[in-house]
């Protein structure tokens, strides 16, 4: 796996509020020549205004209910403009309007375009704090997970109940164990992501398997990234 630093990001929060069209321009990820995935991020870094409804119109019935469901008003701006972003970059893939756009959910909960869409690929969303990551693919399913580095004091506890062997002494032996954990985690989501199974599959039914800095996982390719410095993050074709 590769490690790829993100050279050039946008801020367009506030533009975006004026004119949610200004989305489709968040710059596109580098990666690995050979990598069958296209990925797209977007900078967060500034705040939507609360009361602004001019997203609400690209938004699904259950992208709405999902919005009103944040205690505080930011983290509602953010889901909003991360969806409403989504839809126009799927839009442009397809080359239809957003609003055109029809997003389901498969057997597991995973999203997925309608079948009626030609040349609809498979697209996952991840969002951590001030940034959000797309990934589409043509010929497969396609899993992605972000995370900002930081202290994780619950990380002792989730990887004892959950994890295998190989992770826990890969992790033991970490240099820096905050990363390296989210290292694990970010690629265990991009994985259940990948397959649409979620949280409905137990942690401990799969492993990763360390290889040296590597991380690997049997009937799965993973591509790790730093989206930012302040960023790990992972992708998963299954």
């Amino acid at each position: 796996m590769k490690k790829i630093s993100q050279k050039n990001s946008m801020n367009v929060m506030d533009e975006s509020v004026k004119n949610p069209e200004v989305l489709v321009s968040a710059p596109q990820v580098p990666l690995p020549g050979n990598c069958p995935v296209q990925l797209w991020s977007l900078r967060l870094d500034q705040e939507a205004s609360h009361e602004n409804d001019l997203f609400d119109a690209f938004l699904s019935p259950e992208e709405r209910r999902e919005s009103a469901r944040f205690e505080h008003p930011h983290l509602a701006a953010r889901y909003r403009l991360t969806h409403v972003w989504m839809r126009q970059m799927l839009a442009r893939q397809l080359g239809r309007s957003a609003n055109d756009v029809v997003i389901v959910r498969g057997k597991s909960g995973k999203p997925r375009l309608r079948p009626d869409h030609l040349n609809r690929p498979d697209f996952n969303l991840s969002h951590t704090d001030a940034l959000a990551l797309l990934a589409m693919r043509n010929d497969g399913a396609v899993g992605v997970d972000v995370e900002t580095i930081r202290p994780t004091p619950e990380a002792f506890a989730i990887t004892t109940r959950w994890f295998s062997t190989a992770e826990r002494r890969w992790l033991h032996n970490a240099a820096d164990h905050d990363r390296a954990f989210l290292r694990l985690w970010v690629c265990r989501e991009a994985f259940l992501k990948a397959t649409g199974d979620g949280f409905h599959r137990p942690l401990d039914s799969f492993s990763l398997r360390p290889d040296g800095d590597v991380l690997r996982m049997d009937g799965a390719s993973l591509i790790e990234f730093a989206p930012t410095p302040g960023h790990v993050a992972a992708i998963a074709l299954v």
